[in-house]
């Protein structure tokens, strides 16, 4: 048991270095970010695209980006903005801002804000195969990835069945690192 937290640890290190790595990687984006915090959660966000894995068949070409669609009325999508034309494996990232209402297939992974969409709109885009992360306690239930706060931390928690559902893999060493996996 002590081994395997010792493992666990060990991951949730290299997750957090390869986060700080990911900001590091966006100096001049970050420079345009107000709050360190912002972009923490949007290097966070970035990494969850780098351990997800979406069918060939999502995909127009070998080289099409992924699609990350965020909330133009949300505070935060500034902070994924800065992280367009990062590299996502052979990919880049593009970073679409456009109103829930209208995202779609299109979109590879998507970022819900804290209210932001209703629990039909977020099970129209689990069934067109995007990748659903948001924040707060609740998201996880509804969405893929919820971002949530534990002390000054920020953490995660999956819903393995919803991204199982919207056809998109998560990695096991992802996995390892959430807080709770449904």
């Amino acid at each position: 048991m002590a081994r395997q937290r010792c493992k666990t640890r060990g991951w949730q290190a290299a997750m957090m270095a390869l986060t700080w790595l990911a900001a590091a990687s966006t100096a001049d984006a970050a420079d345009r970010i107000e709050g360190g915090q912002s972009a923490l959660m949007a290097a966070i966000v970035l990494n969850f695209a780098r351990f997800a894995d979406w069918p060939a068949a999502r995909f127009a070409t070998p080289a099409s980006p992924v699609v990350l669609c965020a909330d133009n009325a949300d505070p935060f999508t500034a902070a994924l903005s800065a992280l367009d034309g990062q590299s996502i494996g052979a990919r880049r990232l593009l970073v679409k801002r456009a109103p829930v209402d209208d995202f779609n297939a299109e979109c590879h992974l998507a970022f819900i804000g804290p209210n932001r969409a209703s629990p039909a709109r977020l099970a129209a885009l689990e069934q067109q195969g995007v990748l659903l992360v948001g924040e707060g306690d609740d998201f996880a239930k509804l969405g893929a990835i919820a971002l949530v706060r534990v002390g000054r931390e920020i953490r995660f928690e999956v819903n393995d069945g919803v991204a199982h559902r919207s056809g998109v893999k998560l990695s096991s060493k992802l996995l390892r690192l959430a807080l709770t996996v449904r």
